[in-house]
């Protein structure tokens, strides 16, 4: 029988990580920009109808990989396996995307691009038995590996920090494979393992990533406590994958003012977990302000059909950075019903979900998809000002959230369980927000605010509470602020979405009626290296 101790450790640690516990990184240990590894993100040129964008799909990157054995494609229905590496045994492995669109492009001198986090020393190992196209006459020939029994030329480069492009593999006849990205550091030496805290190990890369690397990723609340905070999709020292991601990079905007996911719902209590909440973060339609919008709306659990309030950040900061408004609290996102307009049945909610749905506002929604061949799109509406958003300054308060490809979908309408999809395909990656889609805009007020400056109320902002109560949540407006996001006359709402997979910036558009786009650019997948399997 297992030690209860170590047991009940582990079960600890698991409670903490998945429900958003305020936690502890390990004591004493941290990593720098300088344990980073050598790539910092890559992306391939795609052409649709909205212009170029860029594509990271079918694509990878493996620090300290290249040896015997390894298999060098990014696809994982595909092989090839290296049987030689040379003298770059150690070396990092970037294998750009093998789509046919490609394989098969026209010549393109900034096709492929890759940002370096310091200097290094690159190779381009030569696989198409097209001529070596005139981007590469720059290189210098190095060794030579075996891929596939093949034998490959190596081209060399010394490359500074900063973004890397490259072209396209060109040609018009033979066989055409893509090429290789090798890199090391400046001196021609692979990249050292980074450091891991006394007694653990530095997990493989391409792998999941280990509890106390995800717990690296914190921030300190208000009320003094350490909460888990927003990290990349995978692991930038690491390189390995933490299975979820959290939307928009906090960086986005100047001194990444991070949020600690748990602490509404700590003071509830209730646990919300952290693989849940999503981040949006735009400029403002005059482009004077970041706004920003943090959700909790996970897409694979069952637990989303019965919680009608779920944790809403709305946080505006201006061009610089500095606070201007920020309150956390749990929004009334209403009923769940399905795609067609009727409510939901659950029977293991405690409550009736129709009974629910006849006493809050239309506008105060979740819509779960029904069945496998339901439409892929689930809504949270929000667009009704009940009491706690206008005690909290939003006047006018007109959002929604549309999630393409949802993790899971509803069996039935009773919906007491769901049936999780194909993480590969259904990564719920694809994600809106929709702005003054009803009444035209989304209004901030400081003389509506129950406080102004810094003000505490209880988590559901229904009244002021003392700051030292047990449920207090802390508030900020700016005395005297006010911003209307207000669309164009002519248009039907603002609609904000995010082509990059790495930093997730939402890009706004006024849509519909004269002068403005007819709809929405539909939104890429972000699923980087499909290291994503949960929400």
């Amino acid at each position: 029988c297992p030690d209860d101790r170590v047991t009940r450790a582990v079960m600890a640690t698991f409670l903490t990580r998945a429900l958003n516990l305020p936690t502890d990184p390990p004591a004493g240990f941290s990593v720098g920009e300088q344990d980073e590894a050598l790539v910092e993100r890559y992306e391939s040129r795609r052409d649709t109808s909205e212009g170029q964008i860029p594509d990271i799909y079918n694509a990878r990157y493996s620090p300290r990989s290249f040896t015997v054995g390894m298999d060098v494609l990014p696809d994982p229905d595909d092989v090839d396996i290296v049987n030689s590496s040379g003298r770059y045994t150690g070396w990092d492995l970037l294998s750009p995307s093998t789509r046919w669109e490609h394989l098969n492009r026209g010549p393109d001198g900034d096709w492929f691009r890759f940002t370096l986090n310091r200097d290094a020393r690159v190779g381009i190992v030569w696989r198409s038995e097209e001529p070596v196209p005139g981007w590469l006459n720059s290189w210098t020939m190095g060794g030579t590996v075996i891929i596939d029994n093949r034998i490959y030329d190596v081209y060399e480069k010394d490359l500074a920090a900063g973004e890397i492009k490259l072209g396209s593999v060109e040609g018009q006849n033979g066989w055409r494979r893509m090429y290789l990205v090798l890199l090391a550091e400046s001196d021609g030496e692979p990249t050292e393992t980074p450091p891991a805290p006394a007694g653990w190990t530095a997990p493989r890369p391409n792998r999941t990533c280990s509890s106390w690397v995800h717990d690296l990723n914190t921030t300190i609340a208000p009320d003094g406590r350490t909460y888990v905070a927003w990290h990349p999709q995978i692991d930038p020292v690491y390189w390995c994958y933490y299975g979820h991601e959290h939307g928009s990079n906090p960086s986005i905007i100047p001194g990444n003012p991070l949020v600690g996911y748990g602490y509404v719902a700590a003071h509830v209590p209730q646990n919300e977990p952290h693989r849940g909440f999503r981040e949006f973060i735009m400029e403002s339609p005059d482009g004077d302000y970041w706004l920003r919008f943090i959700v909790h709306a996970g897409t694979s659990a069952n637990r989303r059909i019965c919680h009608q309030f779920h944790t809403l950040f709305v946080m505006v900061y201006d061009k610089s950075g500095n606070e201007k408004f920020s309150v956390g609290f749990k929004n009334d996102y209403g009923a769940a019903f399905d795609t067609d307009g009727n409510p939901l049945t659950p029977s293991n909610c405690g409550y009736s979900m129709t009974e629910l749905a006849n006493n809050v506002s239309n506008q105060q929604r979740r819509e779960i998809n029904l069945g496998a061949a339901s439409n892929d799109y689930e809504t949270w509406d929000s667009r009704f000002e009940t009491a706690a958003v206008r005690n909290l300054g939003m006047v006018v308060f007109d959002h929604r959230f549309d999630i393409i490809n949802p993790q899971s979908h509803c069996i039935s309408r009773t919906c007491n369980s769901v049936s999780v999809r194909d993480p590969k395909r259904e990564d719920a990656t694809q994600r809106q927000i929709f702005l003054a889609s009803w009444r035209g805009d989304f209004e901030f007020d400081a003389d509506h605010a129950l406080g102004q400056g810094e003000y505490f109320t209880d988590p559901f902002g229904n009244g002021l509470v003392a700051p030292n109560a047990p449920n207090a949540v802390r508030q900020y407006v700016e005395p005297g602020f006010k911003l209307t996001i207000a669309k164009n006359a002519t248009a039907n709402r603002i609609g904000c979405i995010s082509w990059d997979a790495w930093d997730q910036e939402f890009i706004c558009y006024q849509t519909g009626g004269a002068g403005n786009r007819e709809h929405v650019p539909f939104p890429p997948r972000k699923n980087l290296e499909y290291g994503l399997w949960r929400d």
